[in-house]
């Protein structure tokens, strides 16, 4: 990444995301999505369906 002209800050950012979610950092499913909306969250499979065209 810093070969690439990214910054530092910025890699060693990305490094400690990837990190986070190799160690269980994602597995924990919340409710904060229906708390905040008061509807039932969408599948990411869903929202690219309904989303597709700005894909493309």
């Amino acid at each position: 990444m810093l070969e690439r002209g990214m910054p530092a800050y910025y890699a060693d950012a990305l490094i400690e995301v990837s990190r986070a979610y190799r160690d269980g950092g994602a597995e924990t499913v919340t409710t904060t999505v229906s708390d905040l909306t008061g509807r039932e969250p969408t599948s990411f499979e869903q929202f690219i369906r309904d989303h597709r065209a700005a894909f493309t």
